[in-house]
């Protein structure tokens, strides 16, 4: 993959505009909580985060992010991110389960396990890829605000950075909810056998 001479992101991200400026403050709250997420991973010793890997460069832009987030914010934004997390989690299960079960099976018994196991895939899917970014930058959001954080300061590739991280949450909720499907099939069958 080539750079671009201009601002170090690779060209298929600088040709997209991923780095064509700053982050939108959701975005810049996302990456800078989601660089405090995994440089306190590393602190305690997680070396491999599945489906979360940073180059060198990218490990010291996280650090940098994070290094400037107090401890109060910190502890607020960990309280932040699992309440919105379990609001946006059951906000969605709750409108999956409630359309399907309108709109396709009106009688909760007439459900087929396949329907089952795909809204829960669904389910999951969405909260993950979808869920956990958006807490994350809203926690990050709360925190600044209950902390009185000073705001990170853009760098050059945190567009890119982002977009990164962002494609790394949709291809894990993706991940999650095919084997989700995979196994819950395999238990069917299993059920099914006996």
């Amino acid at each position: 993959m080539t750079q671009s001479p201009g601002n170090g992101a690779p060209e298929h991200l600088a040709a997209n505009g991923a780095d064509a400026g700053a982050l939108s403050p959701s975005r810049r709250s996302f990456l800078r909580y989601w660089s405090l997420n995994m440089t306190l991973l590393r602190r305690a010793g997680w070396r491999w985060v599945p489906g979360f890997s940073y180059g060198g460069d990218e490990q010291r832009r996280m650090d940098e992010l994070a290094a400037g987030i107090p401890r109060g914010a910190i502890l607020a934004w960990l309280g932040a991110t699992v309440l919105i997390f379990l609001v946006v989690a059951i906000a969605a299960m709750t409108a999956i389960l409630g359309t399907a079960l309108t709109v396709l099976w009106p009688n909760p018994a007439d459900m087929p396990e396949a329907g089952f196991f795909v809204i829960m895939a669904l389910a999951l899917m969405l909260a993950i890829g979808v869920g956990m970014p958006l807490s994350i930058a809203w926690g990050g959001a709360v925190a600044d605000r209950i902390a009185h954080a000073p705001p990170a300061i853009d760098g050059t590739g945190d567009a890119a950075l982002y977009a990164k991280v962002r494609g790394q949450f949709r291809r894990m909720g993706l991940a999650l909810g095919v084997c989700f499907l995979a196994a819950a099939g395999w238990w069917a069958l299993i059920g099914r056998a006996r």
